[in-house]
C-alpha cells in the first residue's frame, strides 16, 4: 500500500489549549498551524512515533472513545510522576470499568481517556506513547485490515486458543523500529460513536497518487466517512468497523 501510520487526530473544542496540555505532558512542543489544526510533533529521538494533530470540533465529547493512548513508564516512580504531572496540568481520574489494574486511567481536559502504564518489559524501547489502542468487535479482522494498510506485522495475540470458536481478545501490530508506537486492537462490545473524536491518520508515500491509494483502500473495505472536513488537507475514511481515519499528504 506504500502507506504509513503517522499521527493521531483529536477533535477538540479548544484545540490549542488541548495541544498545549499534551505537549507539556509528553515533553514536546505545540505548533499552531492556523485555524485548521495545531500539531504536537514527535521528537526525532522517537523513531516511528506518532504526531498528535488537534482540530476544531463543535460538539463536546459525550461517550467513551474507541481509541486511546497508552503512555510508557520506565519505573514505578516514573509512572507516579507522570500521573501527578497529568493531574497538575488539568487531567482527571476516570472510571471506565477497569477495576483493580496496575495502570492508571485518566482523562485529558476535554475528557479523552488515556492510560499511564506500569513498567512493562515489552515497551522498554518504545517512545513516550507506547501504544494506540483501538476497541474492536473483531480484533483479528481489523488487525488484518490495518496490517495491509500500514505494512506492520502482528507481534502479539491474547487468548489465542486451539479452539477456533473462542475469539481472540487482543492483537498488537509492531512499530517498524525501536522508539515507535504500537497499534493494538482490544475486543470490546461498546458501540461505535459517530463521528469519532480520536482517530488515526495515515500518510501515503511521496510520489504516490492519492486517488490510486483511495481506490485501494476502498477495495479493502474502507468507505468514505460522513465528516465535514472544511479546509482540512486530508480525506476522511472509515475502516471496516466504522472507525474513522484520515489519509494525508506526507509531511
Amino acid at each position: 500500500m506504500s502507506m504509513s501510520l503517522g499521527c493521531v487526530v483529536i477533535d477538540a473544542r479548544a484545540p490549542v489549549r488541548l495541544a498545549e496540555f499534551w505537549a507539556a505532558l509528553l515533553g514536546r512542543r505545540a505548533v499552531i498551524g492556523g485555524s485548521v489544526e495545531t500539531d504536537v510533533w514527535v521528537p526525532a529521538s522517537e523513531r516511528d512515533g506518532l504526531d498528535l494533530i488537534f482540530t476544531p470540533a463543535v460538539e463536546g465529547k459525550e461517550t467513551k472513545n474507541r481509541l486511546h493512548l497508552d503512555l510508557r513508564s520506565g519505573s514505578d516512580s516514573a509512572q507516579a510522576a507522570t500521573v501527578r504531572r497529568a493531574l497538575e496540568l488539568g487531567a482527571r481520574s476516570t472510571d471506565i470499568g477497569q477495576g483493580a489494574v496496575p495502570w492508571t486511567v485518566l482523562a485529558d481536559p476535554e475528557g479523552n481517556e488515556f492510560c499511564v502504564l506500569e513498567l512493562r518489559a515489552s515497551y522498554a524501547n518504545a517512545g513516550a506513547v507506547a501504544a494506540v489502542v483501538v476497541d474492536a468487535a473483531n480484533p483479528g479482522s481489523l488487525a488484518t485490515f490495518w496490517c495491509t494498510v500500514t505494512g506492520r506485522s502482528m507481534t502479539g495475540q491474547g487468548e489465542q486458543h486451539a479452539d477456533p470458536t473462542r475469539p481472540i481478545t487482543f492483537i498488537a501490530l509492531r512499530a517498524p523500529r525501536d522508539g515507535g508506537t504500537e497499534l493494538e486492537f482490544l475486543r470490546s462490545a461498546s458501540p461505535q460513536p459517530a463521528p469519532s473524536r480520536v482517530h488515526l491518520g495515515v500518510y501515503f508515500a511521496p510520489g504516490e497518487r492519492s486517488d490510486v491509494q483511495l481506490v485501494r483502500l476502498r477495495a479493502m473495505g474502507a468507505r468514505f466517512a460522513d465528516r465535514r472536513n472544511g479546509r482540512a488537507p486530508w480525506t476522511a475514511l472509515a475502516d471496516p468497523e466504522g472507525n474513522e481515519f484520515c489519509v494525508l499528504q506526507p509531511p
